[in-house]
């Protein structure tokens, strides 16, 4: 069965080939007229270097598709994921000349973030360096949105970076206020209890407040000890808090800033997907063409038709005559 319905198949599409494949040529036809007739944007493009400081452990990993990552997959795919997301669009939107039609309401604001999201995209342009690309009918909104793209980038890496560094911070900011309350509250019950027990005419003491004035002076080391310990660690922190964000800058860095474009021409990306999407239906009208020849046709054309069809044994073949 499966041999009949190939071969009808086979010659449902030689029978008429030129028919069967006019959908494509006229799919290829329509997409042309699309380029020719469709709106010309303006394109801009900047490249962002990675520096491979951590690259080590990138590129000793295997991601999903079982391919060696680098600084510049990951960035990419990390820009990629951040511009599904609503807030790193509307981050970028802020930056632009965009901004003005974010209080015209939630469905044209909806529209707009769909539009950003179409317009931006990031390709590995290397090992280290990522390019990021904008097509906008505005040339000045093309370039401001691979700036504000690369720069919200950035900021969300110093970020993350600022993230531990903030929480240590407000720990040890917590902590040492705590620990100055213990340390005045041990100087203070040390000076009660010397202005309570004077030192005696030779200078000792009875043997309990000795235990005692011994007893709270190590409480008042021991808090001081403390905050001069936890003032150490502040400092580290804050140190390491400023250093976040002098950090990224120095790792994430243009090396080839983006211009305002001055022509107008057609997305690379766009005529892809056209060319990609007017193939696909054309291929699906030629085999729907294709099969409905075969459904339709009724005829015997092999003797398998003769067969399947009449459950009657082939006799003779009509010889065919060149």
């Amino acid at each position: 069965m499966f041999r009949l319905v190939l071969l009808r198949i086979l010659e449902s599409y030689f029978r008429h080939r030129w028919l069967n494949l006019l959908p494509i040529i006229l799919m290829w036809v329509v997409a042309g007229a699309s380029f020719f007739f469709g709106k010309a944007v303006y394109i801009t493009y900047g490249v962002l270097y990675v520096e491979q400081t951590y690259a080590l452990p990138q590129i000793t990993q295997l991601n999903d598709s079982g391919s060696w990552d680098t600084v510049a997959d990951q960035t990419t795919l990390e820009l990629t994921e951040l511009l599904q997301t609503d807030a790193f669009v509307r981050s970028i939107i802020n930056e632009t000349d965009l901004e003005e039609y974010m209080d015209d309401g939630p469905i044209v604001v909806g529209r707009l973030m769909e539009e950003v999201r179409k317009a931006v995209w990031a390709t590995s342009e290397g090992n280290n360096q990522v390019g990021v690309s904008a097509a906008y009918k505005e040339p000045v909104v093309a370039y401001q949105l691979v700036n504000a793209t690369i720069e919200q980038y950035r900021q969300w890496k110093i970020n993350i970076n600022r993230v531990g560094s903030v929480t240590a911070v407000n720990f040890y900011t917590n902590l040492l206020t705590e620990y100055k309350g213990d340390v005045a509250v041990a100087r203070q019950e040390l000076d009660n209890f010397l202005a309570a027990h004077p030192d005696s005419i030779n200078g000792s003491r009875p043997a309990v407040e000795e235990v005692e004035f011994t007893r709270l002076q190590s409480e008042l080391e021991l808090a001081q000890t403390n905050r001069v310990d936890t003032i150490r660690s502040l400092e580290s922190a804050e140190l390491a808090l400023s250093l976040a964000e002098s950090s990224v800058l120095q790792r994430y860095f243009f090396i080839d800033t983006p211009q305002i474009p001055e022509d107008k021409v057609v997305s690379k990306k766009d005529i892809v997907v056209k060319i990609i999407i007017f193939t696909v239906v054309g291929v699906i009208l030629s085999v729907v063409s294709i099969i409905g020849g075969v459904l339709l046709d009724r005829s015997f054309r092999f003797p398998i038709d003769v067969q399947y069809g009449v459950s009657l044994p082939v006799i003779a073949i009509v010889p065919k005559i060149e």
